[in-house]
Order: C-alpha cells, then structure tokens, then sequence
C-alpha cells in the first residue's frame, strides 16, 4: 500500500504528480481494477496527465492546473479529444487524487473543482422486433445461430459469450451463468480470460432454449476469427462437445 515517502513529510512534500500518479498506477490501481481498465489508466495518464502535470509537486498542484489540462486536451489541441476521453482522463486524476487525500498527501481532490467539458450523449437505438427476427433469420442460415439467438435473448456481451464453458450451461434449468469474459488481445498479447468487470457482471441469465446442436457450435470457431485459436480448448461451448451437466 502507498505511503508516505521514507525521510518523513518533508519527501512526501517533493513528490511530484507524475511519481504519485507511477505509485499509484503500481500499488493501488490494480487493487480494484482489472487488467484491461488499468490499461487505459496507464495509457491516459502517460499520454495526456504526466505531460502537462507530471513535473508539478504533488501538494501544489491547482484546480487552474487541473483546467489548463482541460484547456489543452480540448479547444488548444489541434486535433481536440473527445469531450468523453477528456472527461475519462481527467476522471482517472480524479480517481489517483481521491488515494492522496485518503492518505494525507494532500487535502483537497484539485480535480473535483474544475469545469468538464459537456459529454455528447447519444440514445441508445435497439433493434426493432422486425429487425431482430431478421438478424435471426439470417443468422439461422449459418453456424453463428446459436450465438446470436444467446445474444439476442439474454443481452450478454460478446466478450462473455465467448468465454462460455459447458459448465456455465444448465440446460434443466435454461440458464447460462456468466462468469468470464475474453479479453481484448493487444499487439504481443495472447487472449486470455478476466474476470467480470464488476462483480454485478457475474450473474444467471434464463434462456428459452438451447438453440442449435453441437455440430453448428463447433463451426463457429472458424467464423469468429482465427486469433481465438490459442484459447480454444476442451470445455468451451464454441469448440467442444456439452459436458454431462448441460445436457
């Protein structure tokens, strides 16, 4: 856990943001988020926070600073962000912040006194009952059947889809339980399982009916992209025959 530097206040008081912000990033970020949200963290901070703010100390460090970064994220940038990704990375200072002010670095959150940018809110557009009977349709010509009727009927991601095993399924009960998800692969990365990103995320979907046999399952592998490969193995529905238990 982060604490005070050794040698006392007086070198907690030299820290500057971008070592907290490191500290942070090493030593409590990875405590509540998974891998895939510390990513962004990482990336945000290094590429748009420790830039404008790293070389501040850490107990001077203004809310006029905080909206400089505002400033120069958004109408003084050439190629302006997003109000979403400048509200994002001013929300991951915010979040290192909160840890220095639980731990006495400092005695206000500077980034809780700032104005945001107005975030571009868009409606949610679903599919109409028509359109979905079409993707169904179509959908039930080709092998990916049974992974658009489970998305269609339980609003699982695909990620979590993806990631079911035979034991995730209950076909007595008409459940799926979701307990993973496929994590994204980056450059030099395998694919790899995480867990849900938040524990509301693990839950019991009901499932009409198990739509498809595993002949059509096992096909679909080779329409989802060949990257997957390297997880394919005994025990995920895509790519292997149903366990005893989900029959």
């Amino acid at each position: 856990m982060i604490g005070k530097h050794e040698g006392g206040l007086g070198a907690a008081t030299r820290e500057t943001v971008g070592e907290f912000l490191e500290r942070w990033l090493r030593d409590v970020a990875p405590q509540k988020s998974p891998d895939r949200t510390l990513r962004l963290y990482k990336h945000l901070i290094a590429r748009y926070v420790k830039s404008d703010l790293g070389a501040i100390k850490l107990v001077k460090l203004s809310p006029a600073d905080v909206q400089r970064l505002i400033a120069r994220l958004g109408p003084q940038r050439t190629k302006p962000l997003s109000p979403r990704t400048v509200r994002m990375t001013i929300g991951v200072l915010h979040n290192a912040l909160t840890s220095a002010k639980r731990m006495g670095l400092v005695s206000r959150n500077t980034a809780e006194d700032v104005e945001l940018p107005r975030g571009n809110s868009k409606e949610m557009k679903a599919l109409t009952s028509t359109q979905v009977q079409a993707l169904l349709k179509a959908g039930d010509a080709t092998p990916l059947a049974t992974f658009f009727h489970l998305a269609v009927h339980t609003g699982a991601r695909p990620s979590e889809l993806l990631a079911l095993r035979w034991s995730d399924v209950r076909l007595d009960e008409r459940t799926i339980r979701i307990e993973r998800t496929l994590a994204p692969k980056h450059r030099g990365e395998a694919w790899r399982f995480e867990a849900p990103k938040t524990d509301r995320s693990a839950r019991t979907l009901a499932i009409s009916a198990w739509r498809g046999s595993y002949a059509r399952t096992a096909r679909l592998r080779r329409n989802v992209g060949s990257g997957t490969a390297p997880l394919i193995r005994s025990g995920l529905i895509w790519s292997s025959r149903p366990s005893s238990a989900a029959r």
